[in-house]
């Protein structure tokens, strides 16, 4: 029964793509723009220690448009004659539902803080970063326990980001491993139909 089920939403995900205007890509080119967005941060931060909030909000903007429609066209089962179906498509168009809220509340976060410098070791603003060291001397530590604290704070940051980057390779990845190319489909069916015929 599930194959028949399977059989059925494979045929009709065909038949859409069939009308696709996206091109032999599609999920391709999103995991591929997606990969190539995630080294230039990497060499980006790796490079400015602080650098300005708008290259945050430009990326994350561009980003929310990208897993946006990444996850539009997961719903949908077909993009660029590559298809998605059963609980693998309902699946990854949750993961990428999910990108897409974290990416605008990144660029929401990153408006808020226009004009600002932010550490790329720590995520913080100047501002926050004055106001964070300036708290620390209120309440009677000193300058090192405020260094102390900061490298330990950049620890953690660079623990989340790896965390972030495995996630984020690991979804790309699926856009690869579980999207089907239509022709494979029907070099299958073609091949079962020379299989029955010699049979017959």
């Amino acid at each position: 029964m599930k194959n028949n089920e399977n059989s059925r939403e494979v045929l009709t995900l065909i038949e859409r793509s069939k009308n696709t205007n996206a091109g032999l890509g599609g999920y391709i080119i999103y995991m591929i723009i997606l990969l190539a967005m995630l080294l230039i941060d990497t060499v980006y931060y790796g490079t400015h220690v602080w650098y300005d909030v708008d290259y945050d909000i430009y990326t994350g903007l561009f980003q929310f448009v990208i897993f946006f429609y990444t996850t539009v066209y997961l719903f949908k089962g077909t993009e660029g004659y590559r298809i998605i179906y059963g609980w693998k498509r309902w699946a990854l168009g949750c993961v990428f539902g999910v990108w897409t809220l974290f990416s605008a509340y990144g660029a929401w976060i990153s408006l808020e803080q226009t004009g600002e410098e932010i550490h790329s070791r720590t995520g913080y603003s100047k501002t926050e970063m004055r106001e964070i060291r300036q708290s620390y001397l209120d309440a009677g530590y000193t300058e090192k326990d405020f260094q102390a604290d900061m490298i330990s704070e950049i620890s953690s940051y660079e623990l989340y980001k790896r965390i972030y980057g495995l996630l984020y390779i690991a979804s790309c990845i699926g856009l690869w491993k579980w999207t089907v190319s239509v022709k494979n489909f029907e070099e299958q069916k073609y091949d079962n139909n020379e299989e029955d015929d010699a049979d017959e």
